[in-house]
C-alpha cells in the first residue's frame, strides 16, 4: 500500500521512505530547518503582537470619532507607547513630540498628558 504525503516545505507530493517522513528531500528538510532557526532569532517577532494590539486600540478609538486621548486613557487602554517611533513633527507642531504607530500617529507636548490622534491619510492629517 502506497501512502503519499505532501512535503511540508515545497508542497510536492512524495512517497516517504519511512513512516514519519515529512519532507520530499534532505534539501527541503534543511531549508525548513534554516527558516525555523531564522524565525526564532528574529528580534522583531516578539513585538508584533504588541504592535498589532496598539493598532487595534488606536483604530477603535479613532473609529469612535475620538481625536484626543489623555494619559490616563492610554493607561486604561493599555496602549504601549514605549515601542512606537519618535519622529520630528511637522513645522506646525514644533516643540511637540510625534509618536508614529504606523497607520496612526499621536502628537503630544513635552508633559505627555494629552495626545492628538491623526491618521496617515491626506484627509486626516493636520
Amino acid at each position: 500500500m502506497s501512502t503519499e504525503k505532501t512535503c511540508r516545505w515545497c508542497g510536492d507530493t512524495f512517497e516517504p521512505t519511512h513512516g514519519n517522513g515529512n519532507y520530499c528531500s534532505t534539501n527541503c528538510q534543511g531549508e525548513s530547518k534554516k527558516a525555523r532557526q531564522k524565525q526564532r532569532r528574529d528580534p522583531i517577532r516578539r513585538f508584533i503582537p504588541i504592535l498589532m494590539r496598539n493598532h487595534e486600540i488606536i483604530d477603535k478609538v479613532f473609529g469612535e470619532g475620538k481625536l484626543e486621548i489623555n494619559a490616563s486613557e492610554i493607561e486604561a487602554y493599555k496602549l504601549d507607547i514605549s515601542i512606537c517611533r519618535y519622529i520630528n513633527p511637522p513645522a506646525e507642531h514644533a516643540g511637540k513630540s510625534m509618536l508614529d504607530f504606523g497607520t496612526y500617529y499621536l502628537i503630544t507636548d513635552a508633559n505627555f498628558k494629552t495626545f492628538k490622534i491623526y491618521k496617515h491619510e491626506a484627509d486626516h492629517t493636520p
